[in-house]
């Protein structure tokens, strides 16, 4: 019978549309997709990575991050050095204390460097000990700066970082410098012409008014070869 034949089929569509209505509804219970919003135009600051010997060892913090400004001082428990140094300037140093179980932080120093990262370069520093004011502080002989394997003089004077630097403050425990560039959009060449035409015709900061939209269009098409008009003769002279 052809009332049986198409039985089947309806009974199909009659299921699609129950279960498209049941996704619609939970979709409406759900409300709206949560969007993730990402602002690039923040920069990932540098930092130091943690990296061990024994990957089962405990050593806390796993990253450290240079400051904005100022400087960072890193140590077992650094702020006992105070008494040491018996400065204030010392004292005043924000400190970084690294933790850990017994077997990987008994050969860390209380004081063993400081890092600070310079305001208008960006580069990030570090110096071992502490020169002073203040009583100094030789920095042991496990604490070293190490670039491509070989031992850096870190401790007579400041040392510039380099990505991929590493600060080895025991047998046990070292941190890797990391320094990530910010992602930036390169102008095209058509942006460069907009923004040299807005410098040469002063911009609405001088009082004038910005350029047109017409303008710009007229600037980008001087670069851009244009179709050969056919109505035009061949005129050579």
């Amino acid at each position: 019978m052809p009332g049986q034949a198409f039985a089947p089929l309806a009974i199909g569509l009659a299921l699609l549309v129950v279960i498209a209505l049941l996704v619609l509804s939970r979709r409406a219970r759900r409300g709206p997709p949560t969007v993730l919003r990402v602002n690039n135009n923040a920069e990932v600051m540098p930092a130091l990575h943690l990296r061990t010997a024994d990957p089962d060892a405990y050593v806390v913090p796993s990253m450290i991050t240079f400051p904005a400004a100022g400087r960072l001082r890193l140590g077992y428990q650094p702020a006992l050095m105070d008494a040491h140094v018996g400065d204030i300037a010392f004292s005043r140093v924000p400190t970084v204390a690294i933790r850990g179980d017994q077997a990987s932080v008994r050969e860390l120093s209380r004081h063993a460097a400081c890092i600070w990262r310079d305001a208008q370069s960006g580069s990030c520093y570090v110096q071992l000990g502490w020169p002073g004011p203040g009583e100094p502080i030789r920095p042991r002989t496990q604490t070293r700066v190490l670039r491509f394997g070989r031992p850096q003089d870190a401790a007579s004077q400041p040392f510039r970082l380099a990505h991929g630097d590493v600060l080895r403050l025991s047998a046990q425990v070292e941190y890797v410098f990391c320094e990530v560039e910010p992602a930036r959009d390169r102008p095209t060449p058509e942006q460069k012409k907009i923004d040299a035409f807005e410098a040469a015709t002063g911009g609405v900061a001088s009082g004038t008014s910005a350029p047109s939209t017409a303008a710009k269009l007229s600037l980008l098409g001087r670069g851009r070869p244009r179709p050969s008009d056919p109505s035009a003769g061949d005129d050579l002279a």
